[in-house]
């Protein structure tokens, strides 16, 4: 009987050292398509190791309990997970400008709900990524009074986008990175003018698109990095906070996320897979202070929006 007892815990001790193997293989930056993927689902994987280990717990299997306890902590400690970040929300009334972004969906034919949705915001600017043609006829329909200047250039597919403002907009632009058009510009809010650029990036589907799409993350940084004064860089870049392109990004542009919590934005019909992959990023000479999803759209993405104050830059 010992000696069974001494092999069952030998076994547990290999286990638990395999999911601390896994747990490190998770954690390293990579641009290996396959893991990348696995990555992006790491808020799963969290939640799945703490349910495993709750349930060994029940087993009495406590080296496989502690196995998938530290390799849950690990993970947390290793993306940063946003939701264990302090939230600071000061009241929306007080914000210089409000942001909000959308991807409508191209095939989503509910134009009036999201219409209705965009307006109830009460944003100043507003981001539209999958704009098609008949988006583009129901969005200008819906928010030209609003929302009197506007650029759109539409697609069919999923690249089509769009931006409104009730502010004028100048100096606006298309650039077609990775053959996809983003919009850039600056808006001219009342309390001083703000720099920006809305873009939907490839989705990586394939390991191209992969590829792609990361080319196209480092046009925009580079765009970005010759950019002076308040910025904003707002859209559906197709990937995680934690990934490693993200990482790169952020340290190129030296912007900031605006997320204060986990803030999962698609699929929107799924609680269980729903991961962050829409962005509001500002520089140093904004401060944001709200930040959520607006979860009444008929897309398969929440939309998001911000509200910013005018700062100084960091020191």
């Amino acid at each position: 009987m010992k000696k069974f007892n001494k092999i069952l815990l030998d076994r547990q001790w290999y286990l638990a050292m395999v999911i601390l193997v896994v747990t490190c293989i998770l954690i390293v930056p990579t641009q290996f398509y396959l893991l990348m993927i696995i990555q992006s689902f790491s808020i799963q994987i969290i939640i799945g190791f703490f349910m495993l280990s709750l349930i060994y717990i029940f087993k009495r299997s406590w080296m496989l309990s502690f196995g998938f306890a530290l390799g849950a902590i690990v993970l947390s400690i290793a993306i940063q997970i946003p939701a264990l970040h302090t939230n600071n929300n000061i009241a929306a009334t007080d914000a210089d400008i409000k942001i909000a972004h959308y991807n409508v969906l191209t095939s989503n034919r509910h134009f009036d709900k999201t219409i209705q949705s965009a307006l109830r915001t009460g944003a100043d600017f507003i981001s539209f990524q999958e704009v098609s043609y008949k988006w583009q006829t129901a969005l200008t329909a819906g928010l030209s009074e609003e929302y009197p200047f506007h650029k759109i250039e539409s697609k069919e597919g999923t690249f089509g986008i769009a931006v409104f403002s009730k502010y004028e907009l100048k100096d606006v632009l298309i650039y077609n990175w990775g053959g996809i058009p983003h919009i850039a510009g600056i808006i001219c809010a009342p309390k001083g003018e703000i720099n920006f650029l809305a873009s939907h990036l490839s989705s990586p589907t394939l390991p191209r698109k992969h590829k792609n799409r990361n080319v196209q993350m480092q046009d925009m940084a580079t765009y970005l990095h010759t950019i002076d004064g308040p910025k904003l860089a707002i859209g559906d870049y197709n990937t995680v906070p934690w990934d490693s392109a993200m990482n790169k990004f952020r340290r190129q542009t030296k912007m900031q996320d605006s997320r204060k919590d986990l803030s999962t934005t698609y699929p929107s019909w799924s609680r269980i897979l729903r991961i962050p992959i829409d962005y509001i990023f500002h520089s140093n000479e904004l401060r944001c202070i709200s930040f959520s999803t607006i979860n009444d759209t008929s897309s398969d993405h929440f939309g998001i929006i911000g509200n910013y104050n005018y700062s100084k830059p960091n020191s």
